[in-house]
């Protein structure tokens, strides 16, 4: 987020359920809170496919100018993070 605008929504990479809520439990402590909507319960893991079906399912309730936080891991290392304003 910036100063005056807070990240209206995480959008992350549920194969990492557990590593995500940890990072979650983290920002609380912080006093940093956005929702991470979760999909594992009706889709299973879709791997990567798993960012852009909870930001489809968001994009309905999100406002042009609102902050979206993408995260999404890989093998090993890999680790991605991209933070967007919505367009109107």
């Amino acid at each position: 987020g910036m100063p005056d605008k807070p990240i209206a929504v995480a959008i992350v990479h549920h194969a990492n359920y557990k590593i995500n809520k940890l990072k979650e439990k983290h920002l609380l402590r912080e006093g940093i809170s956005f929702p991470m909507p979760w999909l594992l319960s009706e889709f299973g893991n879709v791997s990567a496919a798993s960012n852009m079906i909870a930001f489809l399912r968001q994009l309905p309730s999100l406002k042009p100018g609102d902050h979206i936080l993408f995260d999404g891991f890989g093998a090993g290392t890999y680790y991605d993070v991209l933070a967007v304003a919505l367009g109107s």
